[in-house]
């Protein structure tokens, strides 16, 4: 029996240049199609943050939340290697002596702009 009836998949492993923060972005399906979101890793790490996700359409209840949990960090920690690492920035400004966000970052940075209501 199935845990969750949305897939749920680690696309990119992030860090923010500023904080040092390490953020994950997920991939997920509902009824509309994919959905593509940022989420700190401390979220997905307690059961009882990582229920946010519903807000955005994911499958993720307080009655499966432990499952999501203990299936991320497997996925992450089996395949952390082959998903992308890439730094990224959450605001916008000077993000180290050289980048300016959002007008020179080019592909080395991503923009995640995840605001979680934190």
């Amino acid at each position: 029996m199935p845990f969750c009836w949305t897939p749920i998949l680690i696309t990119r492993l992030l860090r923010d240049v500023g904080s040092g923060e390490r953020k994950v972005e997920l991939a997920f399906k509902d009824h509309t199609g994919w959905n593509i979101r940022i989420a700190p890793r401390d979220m997905l790490a307690t059961t009882r943050n990582i229920t946010k996700l519903s807000a955005y359409g994911a499958d993720v209840t307080s009655e499966n939340a432990a499952q999501v949990v203990r299936w991320l960090s497997d996925l992450e920690r089996a395949n952390g290697d082959l998903v992308e690492n890439q730094k990224c920035v959450s605001q916008y400004g000077w993000v180290d002596d050289t980048h300016f966000a959002p007008c020179v970052l080019g592909d080395e940075f991503r923009f995640d702009g995840a605001g979680w209501g934190r």
